[in-house]
This record gives structure tokens, sequence and C-alpha cells, in this order.
């Protein structure tokens, strides 16, 4: 290979990092004009919608974390929204009002021993779309509590040394798999390491992260989209 010819190899093997590099650093961000469509039609201010949502099939909801020392993994098979609901209002989001999360089937794989009720809900929540700061065609769901900075879902454990309740808090982000504009009868939303770092995600004080898919639907029938 002459001198040129590797100049030109390195100077696209630098500019590719730069591209990888600028993509890992995506984060969301607020973007304004996203609003909610049903049927090709945006959604009227105060004309809300109500939705459901499951856990999509052959996948759990996992916590991971940290308790005195100990490492935490606790799992449910099932996720349910309560009260859920698409809105439009006077901001620049399109809100997507959750009153509550509902987690089933809910167990602790590790440490051993160690229990948790079988059914957890989540602390009163308020839901937005943000947008993407590298990815303009890609959104994310963020749900917070009401009161921002205060618990998500607080998790008793017993049977075990860790016999306690500890909060989860935070954000709780989830990434849409479908593209803005993209009208479908359901929406999939995934959570994993990167968006709990994004929402600053702690359970019982040290650094926590959730993993989940899951669908969310209308209730009844009809296409829905962020545009």
């Amino acid at each position: 290979m002459t001198l040129e010819k590797l100049g030109r190899a390195l100077v696209l093997f630098f500019v590719a990092c730069g591209v990888l590099a600028n993509s890992a650093m995506a984060t969301p961000e607020t973007k304004s004009g996203k609003t909610w469509f049903k049927n090709g039609t945006e959604i009227a201010a105060g004309a809300d919608v109500s939705t459901s949502c499951h856990a999509r099939p052959g996948t759990m909801v996992t916590f991971h974390g940290t308790i005195a020392g100990a490492n935490v993994t606790i799992t449910a098979t099932g996720v349910q929204c309560l009260n859920a609901m698409l809105t439009n209002d006077s901001s620049p989001m399109a809100p997507t009002e959750s009153d509550q999360l509902r987690f089933t089937g809910v167990t602790v794989e590790a440490p051993a021993g160690c229990t948790v009720p079988s059914t957890l809900t989540s602390k009163t929540l308020k839901g937005e779309i943000y947008g993407d700061s590298a990815v303009g065609s890609r959104f994310y769901e963020r749900l917070a509590p009401a009161e921002e900075g205060t618990t998500l879902l607080t998790i008793p454990i017993e049977g075990c040394a860790l016999e306690g309740s500890y909060p989860l808090k935070g954000v709780l982000y989830s990434r849409a798999t479908l593209s803005t504009g993209v009208e479908s009868e359901s929406q999939e939303f995934v959570s994993d390491e990167e968006t709990s770092k994004f929402g600053g995600l702690t359970l019982a004080g040290n650094a926590a992260f959730v993993t989940r898919s899951f669908i969310v639907q209308l209730v009844g029938t009809g296409t829905f989209q962020v545009h």
C-alpha cells in the first residue's frame, strides 16, 4: 500500500470512529413538534385516547441493582399500564400519561432465599415523549414520578439478610422500536442498561438498571404514531 492510500485509509477509519462515537453518545432530549396521531389524524388537545400495555411475549422485566454490597436481580413476567392514555397539550412534547405500572409474577433471582410480593405497583407516574440528540427519527418514552425526584417503585424484600423496603428512583426511559411517522396498531418500547443510565436509575441509592420490552396498544381498534 502506498503512503497516499494508507493516508486515505486512516482518514476513513477515523471518520468511521467519529460516526460511531457520535452514535454511541446519542441521548434523549426535548424535541418540539412531536404529537400523537390516531388513524392518521392528530389527537385534539383534551381528547385523550386510552391505551393498554403488556410485556412482549417471551420476555421478562428485570431489575438489576446492589443492596448492602449484594447483587440483586428481580424479575417480573408481566407488566400492565394502569389508566394510561395518549394526550396532546400545549407542551412541545407529546405526553403519554400513565398513572401507574403494575408488575406481576415478580420473583427474586438473586440473592437466594430472598422473596418479594408477586405483584408490585409503581407510584403515580407521568409520561412524556422525548426525541433523540443524534437520530431525528428516534424517540423515547420518559416515565417519571408525578413529583419529580421521588420514588418510582418501592420493593419490599423478605426472608433473607436484605429484609427491608428499598426505593427505585430516577427516570425510566424506553426506546421506541419504530421511527416517528410510522403508524401501527402497536408500538414497542425497550428499556436496557443504556436507557437506565439516561434516567439515573438507583436502587437503595446505588446505580441500577431495568431491562424490559413492552407493547403499547390502543384500547379498542385503530393505529397510532408520534409525528
